[in-house]
């Protein structure tokens, strides 16, 4: 749907924008490839995003969100379809604003960009549109495989990838419907990258309302249950619906005397300035993480998972973002865009140890059941009981540890009382 923002006179209209023989440097010329470029988008690095003049939309990939982890919870209502080149309609999940900034610094812009999310058949992680370009004030080239936009500092410009253009154009000709396992989302704390794998149930759900006068507020439950266990399951979770969070005001936070995020700063180096600024993908790997806090062995896990009767998978309500950062560190998270400057309250999931500090929050939190009746590794949680007759009475110890610390579950990903499913990446029953 094409946006409805009125067209306003761009700043720094004084700038001017030409294109030369300098910026066919590096390419294979003559060339039709596509504009394809590596963006950085909410702090992630992302690559195989499309510069489409003909898209009236901008569109993330469904695959591309879920890979962000940004939740579901985020995503806004869109009531329409979008149609195609051959007027097929493609149904939106959902939108989103997500900040998206181009070019590097000095010569960069940061602008907050309306995606539709989408399942579609393509092989881009992302589709830059029209409306983007738009509020970017940028002019594209095809010849050149290059877009340049002004900035407060001059003209800023983004280069196109010859070669995964044409990657992508071949993937596209084998009936290949969504994004690579390289698309590229980078910039994310190394230990993250085991959670890319979530829990996963191998069995049929049942979708259960729990708060009665809110019908569509509902938890999944195993459809393999029956009789008392079945009626036992739905009578727990209505009597603990306060453990699920349905958005974000529904999460207080993990009191700060369990948990912080802290950063490591040296109190005798003097504060510097902070420009704009990104890290190129080369760089991410020198960008070492300072708190060596050990994770789990995912086959440990996995082998005191085995054995047991009944399962049940559970996931924290934006987990990460539950945990406060530590008050004097605040300001020292500060960044600038071009909206102003801005400091995180909570723990975002692009910081460095991130994953430690949350994966020692809950080694605390349920240090007098891991081994026995629960695993966890950093956010992805399982609840295990040798015998189907204890889940319940194990799902209630759970559900009291996670009342007190003040922990939030996300109802849409939680799956209870399941026989079999994929835990870390490997099948467990």
């Amino acid at each position: 749907m094409p946006s409805k923002k009125a067209w306003i006179d761009p700043p720094h209209k004084d700038q001017v924008i030409t294109f030369s023989p300098e910026d066919l440097e590096g390419l294979q010329v003559p060339h039709d490839d596509a504009l394809v470029v590596r963006l950085v988008v909410t702090n992630f690095d992302v690559g195989k995003i499309l510069v489409d003049t003909g898209s009236s939309v901008n569109v993330l990939h469904l695959k591309t969100f879920e890979e962000m982890k940004l939740g579901e919870e985020r995503l806004g209502p869109a009531e329409y379809s979008i149609y195609g080149f051959f007027g097929a309609s493609v149904r939106v999940k959902g939108k989103i604003d997500l900040p998206v900034t181009f070019g590097t610094y000095p010569l960069q812009k940061t602008i907050l960009t309306t995606f539709m999310a989408m399942d579609i058949p393509f092989t881009y992680s992302a589709i830059i549109g029209r409306p983007a370009l738009r509020d970017l004030g940028a002019v594209v080239s095809t010849p050149h495989l290059k877009m340049k936009f002004p900035t407060q500092t001059g003209v800023g410009e983004v280069r196109g990838q010859q070669m995964i253009a044409r990657q992508c154009y071949a993937a596209s000709l084998k009936g290949s419907n969504a994004p690579t396992e390289n698309f590229a989302i980078g910039g994310e704390d190394p230990r993250e990258r085991a959670r890319t794998i979530r829990g996963e149930p191998a069995e049929e759900l049942d979708s259960i309302p729990i708060v009665e006068e809110h019908p569509e507020k509902q938890v999944r439950i195993s459809s393999l249950l029956r009789g008392a266990l079945r009626d036992q399951m739905i009578n727990f979770l209505r009597a603990n619906k306060d453990v699920f969070a349905w958005s974000a005001q529904d999460m207080p936070g993990i009191p700060r005397e369990l948990a912080v995020h802290k950063l490591n700063v040296n109190p005798t180096i003097k504060s510097v300035r902070q420009k704009k600024r990104n890290f190129a993908i080369e760089h991410q790997t020198h960008i070492k993480a300072e708190d060596p806090y050990p994770l789990r062995r995912i086959d440990q896990l996995i082998d005191a998972t085995s054995g047991h009767e009944l399962l049940t998978f559970l996931d924290a309500f934006s987990g990460y973002n539950q945990v406060k950062m530590h008050e004097p560190d605040i300001p020292k998270t500060a960044f600038v865009t071009d909206q102003g400057v801005y400091c995180y309250t909570v723990m975002p999931f692009g910081l460095k140890n991130a994953g430690a500090t949350y994966q020692q929050l809950v080694n605390k939190l349920f240090r007098e059941q891991i081994g026995r009746n629960v695993g966890v590794y950093v956010d992805d949680m399982l609840v295990k009981s040798l015998e189907a007759s204890k889940h319940i009475s194990d799902l209630q110890e759970t559900f009291d540890t996670l009342r007190r610390a003040r922990m939030k579950l996300n109802p849409a990903k939680c799956a209870f009382g399941v026989t079999s499913g994929k835990f870390l990446g490997f099948m467990v029953s």
